[in-house]
């Protein structure tokens, strides 16, 4: 696959629409408990792997900082990025798309 395909369908579609989610859960820009994305994830079906991809993708960090579990050890937690700091990579995705279609 390549071209407008390639963006279209498959893999790339789908990491694409879960950045997007990922870029939404995030709009407050406070970090999320790692039990409750997956949950979020779960509902919404999307693959783990999928979800941990695309996270990479716009720089979500994981840091096991958050509130003390029932054994007094800190708790994972998704940090977001800066998203103000990465427009770039959505106009490139962007051109790309309307490039491969002969827009």
């Amino acid at each position: 696959m390549d071209g407008f395909f390639a963006w279209t369908c498959g893999p790339f579609r789908t990491r694409y629409k879960v950045e997007h989610f990922l870029k939404e859960l995030f709009a407050n820009g406070k970090p999320i408990a790692s039990t409750e994305i997956y949950e979020i994830a779960r509902e919404h079906k999307i693959a783990e792997r999928t979800l941990k991809r695309a996270a990479k993708d716009i720089g979500i960090k994981v840091r096991r900082d958050g509130p003390p579990n029932a054994n007094g050890a800190p708790t994972w937690r998704w940090h977001p990025p800066d998203f103000a700091a990465r427009p770039v990579l959505d106009s490139v995705r962007a051109d790309q798309i309307e490039s491969s279609a002969g827009g």
